[in-house]
């Protein structure tokens, strides 16, 4: 899977912080390497219908596909809640319960609206 810079890509997954859903158009801006060896990251600006920036998020390299052909786009309200969502929660357990790797990128901007991409280290649970 070619992944080319300012191109625009769907989401494989849920990004339920951000209120992003699988299938969601964003355009890639950034390859980051992961500190520690592991997936690399990417970068993704996202933006509503008319073209106004919603959101910068960073994702592993997994969690995006190029558009293809075959796609469809679609329309949905940013308010509308995502379906395996209730009461404000995901009803999933947290990616890592689910086999799916915790990818450790996160992205927040500071006071002064800059943005900072960060690797947040997993918390390892032993049994």
């Amino acid at each position: 899977m070619t992944l080319e810079l300012y191109k625009e890509v769907a989401l494989t997954q849920d990004l339920p912080d951000h209120a992003l859903r699988e299938g969601d158009i964003a355009t890639l801006v950034d390859f980051v390497p992961h500190p520690c060896s592991g997936e690399e990251g990417c970068v993704l600006e996202v933006f509503n219908a008319i073209g106004e920036a919603i959101a910068v998020v960073a994702v592993p390299r997994s969690a995006i596909k190029p558009l293809s052909s075959s796609d469809m786009l679609s329309v949905r309200s940013a308010s509308e809640p995502s379906p395996q969502k209730t009461s404000g929660r995901s009803s999933l357990p947290p990616a890592h319960q689910r086999g799916l790797p915790h990818s450790g990128w996160a992205v927040r901007a500071n006071p002064r609206n800059r943005i900072v991409f960060r690797f947040k280290k997993a918390n390892k649970k032993t049994h």
